[in-house]
């Protein structure tokens, strides 16, 4: 997902100047990717973000 979100960024020609970045998915990927878009010049208030995150059904790792 890194790579991907600096090659089309750039492929784009999104800019910080211009562009809002909203990410959506595990809490992980969207850490990365927001310190991916804040290194790159994002700043806090043109990203909006939403952590998703299903806990695994009860039994599915064996324990209940």
């Amino acid at each position: 997902m890194d790579d991907l979100l600096r090659k089309y960024a750039a492929d784009w020609g999104l800019t910080a100047e211009e562009t809002t970045g909203y990410l959506c998915g595990h809490p992980v990927m969207v850490e990365n990717g927001r310190g991916i878009l804040e290194r790159a010049g994002w700043k806090k208030d043109a990203l909006f973000e939403e952590v998703y995150f299903q806990q695994p059904k009860s039994g599915a790792d064996g324990t209940g």
